[in-house]
């Protein structure tokens, strides 16, 4: 059940070379700390990825310095195909 405390992130360009270098070590760093506990992480972007392939990514770039947090990342992670230059796609 979420909680009051249950916020989404939503990464635009989630596909991308900054996201996997900076944005997600960041965040890594932050959930070890426990500072961002119940997070949904949305990626988006105008790939073709799916759920899975995001996960992989978050998998990977988060690893173990996201501590106890990861499973709970993982399972509530998901990928959005979308183009962030249009507003009806992102309204959707």
């Amino acid at each position: 059940m979420p909680s009051s405390r249950d916020r989404s992130l939503i990464i635009l360009g989630a596909t991308g070379d900054l996201t996997e270098r900076l944005l997600l070590p960041g965040l890594a760093s932050l959930l070890a700390a426990g500072r961002a506990r119940g997070v949904q992480l949305i990626g988006a972007s105008s790939s073709d990825w799916s759920d899975e392939r995001w996960r992989d990514l978050l998998r990977s770039t988060l690893g173990e310095s996201a501590g106890d947090a990861l499973p709970g990342i993982l399972d509530r992670a998901r990928y959005v195909r979308t183009d962030a230059t249009d507003a009806d796609a992102l309204r959707a």
